[in-house]
């Protein structure tokens, strides 16, 4: 009985959350009349590629990312470059594409690693560690997903704190390492 309520309060509030999403969508797309050629319009078409991701229309959003990059590349824009990469490689992995997304994910990194950027950096190391964690390449992943845990830890983003240690968790449990599992685990939801 309890999960029959469950699905029918879903149901009743899905039109609300896919309103609020068209109308999110909508004025973007209003936005996009009007931008000029900045960083400000690279960011715009970031996110209403995100609101098309997140829709399922993902080769809209692509169109959209490639627009962020296009603009990106033209007046210079490496943060707006680089949260490029980032969402593209977000949509190849989605779409089941490891190897791809690695190669944007890497660059990304080596991007990040330029501007020194250190949440940038964390952030590229935790996407491509999760990506050879889906390509089965555990021992690879962990050095990197290590590599962002140091920089979570010492600045306190305790939200990516606790995903990093769920993904060395699961890796653990696929190396069948259960007591570094476990440990992780703990820490993931402390």
């Amino acid at each position: 009985m309890k999960s029959v309520f469950i699905i029918l309060l879903l149901w009743a509030f899905s039109p609300v959350v896919f309103c609020a999403q068209q109308s999110k969508l909508d004025s973007l797309l209003n936005l996009k009349k009007t931008a000029k050629e900045d960083e400000s319009t690279a960011l715009l078409y970031l996110n209403i590629g995100r609101l098309y991701r997140d829709g399922g229309q993902m080769d809209v959003a692509k169109a959209y990312y490639r627009k962020a990059e296009k603009l990106s590349k033209k007046i210079d824009d490496k943060t707006g470059y680089f949260d490029y990469l980032r969402s593209y490689g977000d949509i190849l992995k989605m779409e089941g594409k490891a190897d791809s997304a690695l190669i944007f994910f890497q660059d990304g990194l080596n991007l990040a690693l330029e501007l020194k950027d250190k949440d940038k950096i964390a952030h590229g190391q935790y996407n491509i560690g999760i990506v050879y964690a889906e390509m089965g390449h555990f021992e690879t992943s962990q050095i990197y997903l290590q590599e962002a845990l140091q920089y979570y830890e010492e600045n306190g983003d305790w939200i990516s704190l606790g995903q990093t240690y769920n993904a060395l968790s699961a890796n653990y449990a696929e190396m069948q390492l259960w007591p570094q599992a476990t440990e992780a685990a703990e820490k993931a939801a402390e």
